[in-house]
């Protein structure tokens, strides 16, 4: 399907897509399937809208989930940066430096986002000092 029939004013209804959490080693194939790349243009930039968890919880999607989908960003020449909301309520992520330690401290960096397996794990060990 052409970019202009996506973005036109009545795009085509969107197939939903259902993947159980035991077969993400099929992540990729799902991504190529639901066609997301057609919606892509090279040189465009591409927020990837997360949620980086709470500190001391693992409600999160964890970065080696997202890594499928930031290659298939590059892949058609598009930049993508992770993206969070912040919190109205006290706590750490309501400040970018807190939020952008407890993002760490979940294994989410520039280096994990690029797909370095290595750094990803050794972000993912490291914790921000407790309050």
């Amino acid at each position: 399907m052409p970019y202009d029939s996506l973005m036109s004013p009545n795009p085509p209804k969107a197939a939903v897509f259902f993947l159980p959490w035991k077969s993400c080693e099929r992540l990729p194939e799902l991504i190529e399937r639901s066609g997301a790349a057609l919606a892509l243009r090279e040189g465009d930039y591409v927020a990837v809208k997360m949620h980086f968890g709470e500190k001391g919880n693992d409600g999160y999607i964890k970065p080696e989930y997202v890594r499928p989908v930031l290659q298939m960003i590059r892949k058609q020449n598009a930049s993508a940066f992770l993206t969070d909301t912040g919190t109205i309520y006290n706590g750490p992520r309501n400040n970018a430096p807190g939020h952008l330690m407890v993002a760490a401290g979940h294994g989410f960096s520039p280096v994990a986002a690029s797909g370095s397996r290595h750094h990803c794990r050794r972000a993912a060990r490291w914790r921000p000092r407790r309050s």
